[in-house]
This record gives structure tokens, sequence and C-alpha cells, in this order.
């Protein structure tokens, strides 16, 4: 199955998806887009070991299932995001905008 979501969701997207992601994560946490870039890969990288699938499988979904596991992927990101971000309200904020495009990023089939 994944060959056939490859075909459809290209390299070149979703690399401009996630900086996309980082850049505004970045710009609300007050943090560099470099350190950003590193937290959200490991959030992401976690993600994916806890549930032993690649995140291209969120692709192909069902919405509800889709929603859960990103949520699970919000929370890695929230853990590593708390020690270098001061605020929770910005921690917060930064984890609402890591779920609007990650929603925007995988619905898109």
């Amino acid at each position: 199955m994944e060959d056939h979501v490859t075909r459809f969701v290209s390299h070149e997207y979703r690399n401009k998806e996630f900086e996309k992601m980082v850049k505004k994560i970045s710009a609300e946490g007050g943090i560099s887009v470099e350190l950003t870039r590193k937290f959200t890969k490991e959030a992401m990288h976690e993600w994916e070991q806890q549930q032993h699938q690649d995140v291209l499988t969120l692709f192909t979904a069902q919405p509800q299932t889709l929603n859960f596991e990103i949520s699970k992927m919000l929370e890695n990101l929230r853990d590593k995001l708390r020690p270098v971000i001061i605020s929770k309200k910005r921690i917060d904020r930064a984890v609402e905008i890591a779920a609007n495009c990650l929603e925007n990023m995988y619905h898109i089939l």
C-alpha cells in the first residue's frame, strides 16, 4: 500500500509542508528553526517507533484513526518542546499550529 501512497504524495510535497510547519512552530515558540526541526523530526520518529509504522500510512488512514494518531504525535512534540519553550501558552499554540498543519497535510487524499 505504501507504494500506492508514495505515487500520489511526493517527497517534495512532504518536505515543503514539513518545512512550513517547522517555520510556523518556530515563530510561535520563539525558538530557532533548526531546533524546532530537530524536535519535530524526533517527535515524528518516536511516533513511528511506538506505532511500528511509517508516517506514510497516515495518508490512507480513516479520519478517526488519523486524528487519534496525530494526537499521539502531538503529545510527543509537546514533550520535546516543553524544556525549550517556557510559556505553556506558547507551547499550546505551537502544538495547535502543528495539529493544523499535520491535519492539512494528511487530509489531501
